[in-house]
């Protein structure tokens, strides 16, 4: 399975890469109010409003500052466009699919994003789900700031 792996906070994961559409130098955001915690903003890249979501802040490791050297991983989950704000995208690697493990498997009764551990040489990834990286009220919040913000461009 081909990944996009990336780095937050000292710490790499992999995203799989059929749901990535393009990966962006960092650029300034737009704050809105009444976003989830996790979303810094919004961005416009080639006329389509895009939620920037902070992976650091998700997944609980931190501010998640947005740098200069910073990358935006586009990506649509379901119907939400979103720019994955992440310290670095690395690269494409190649994941032995039968060699994921759940993290159900790994971490029974464990709440929050669904996806799989993987091994990729010596090391262990996460790799995220990302239909399920948000939570159902989280994106439910992040569709209604998009149609806002579509809304009052039109």
């Amino acid at each position: 399975m081909q990944s996009l792996l990336a780095e937050v906070s000292g710490r790499r994961f992999a995203l799989p890469l059929n749901l990535v559409r393009k990966v962006l130098p960092a650029m300034a955001v737009t704050p809105v109010a009444n976003a989830p915690h996790v979303v810094d903003g919004i961005v416009e890249i080639r006329g389509q409003l895009h939620a920037v979501v902070s992976v650091a802040r998700a997944l609980g490791l931190g501010n998640g500052e947005i740098a200069a050297d910073h990358h935006f991983v586009l990506a649509k989950v379901g119907e939400l466009l979103l720019a994955l704000h992440v310290d670095r995208a690395l690269s494409v690697i190649d994941l032995d699919e039968a060699g994921l493990v759940p993290f159900a498997e790994v971490l029974p009764g464990a709440s929050g994003p669904s996806g799989a551990v993987a091994r990729a040489g010596d090391e262990l990834l996460v790799v995220h789900d990302l239909p399920s990286f948000l939570s159902l009220r989280e994106t439910q919040a992040t569709g209604e700031v998009l149609a806002r913000h579509a809304e009052a461009r039109s």
